[in-house]
C-alpha cells in the first residue's frame, strides 16, 4: 500500500537530473529515507555502480527488500545495499546524495544535524 511520501515510481525530480548528469564510472549513491527503494533502483538502472538504500524504519526496509526482489534483477540487486539504520550515524562517502522527503520529515531542530552528516557523507570532488 502507498503512502504520502510513496510516489510508486521514481522522484521525477530524480528522474530529470539523471537525464541531465549521467552517473560517474564506479559511482556510488546514498538515499536516505529510501522508503521502498524506487529511486535506488532507478539510480542503479542509471548506472551507479553500489547504491545505499537506508532507512531507520525497519517497516521501511523490509519494504524495500520486497519491492527490489520483485523488481529488480539479480545484477541490480548485488549493487543496492537496503540498510535499516541512523542516517546520522550512517558512515561512509559517496558521489551522489538523494534526498527527495528525507529532510522534509525531519524536526527543524534536525537541520543542521543533517547538513552536517551530508557534508560528512559525500565524497570530495
Amino acid at each position: 500500500p502507498r503512502t504520502s511520501f510513496d510516489v510508486g515510481a521514481p522522484s521525477g525530480a530524480l528522474v530529470s537530473e539523471l537525464e541531465r548528469r549521467p552517473a560517474p564510472r564506479g559511482g556510488t549513491a546514498i538515499v536516505p529515507g529510501c522508503g521502498r527503494a524506487y529511486d535506488a533502483l532507478h539510480l542503479v538502472r542509471s548506472g551507479y555502480d553500489r547504491v545505499v538504500a537506508l532507512d531507520v524504519a525497519p517497516s521501511a526496509a523490509a519494504a524495500a527488500e520486497a519491492f527490489l526482489k520483485e523488481k529488480a534483477t539479480p545484477d541490480e540487486l548485488a549493487k543496492i545495499d537496503v540498510v535499516c539504520g541512523d542516517f546520522f550515524r550512517f558512515e561512509g562517502q559517496f558521489d551522489f546524495i538523494w534526498d527527495c522527503t528525507f529532510l522534509c520529515a525531519l524536526d527543524p531542530s534536525q537541520r543542521e544535524p543533517w547538513a552536517k552528516q551530508m557534508r560528512t557523507l559525500l565524497a570530495p570532488g
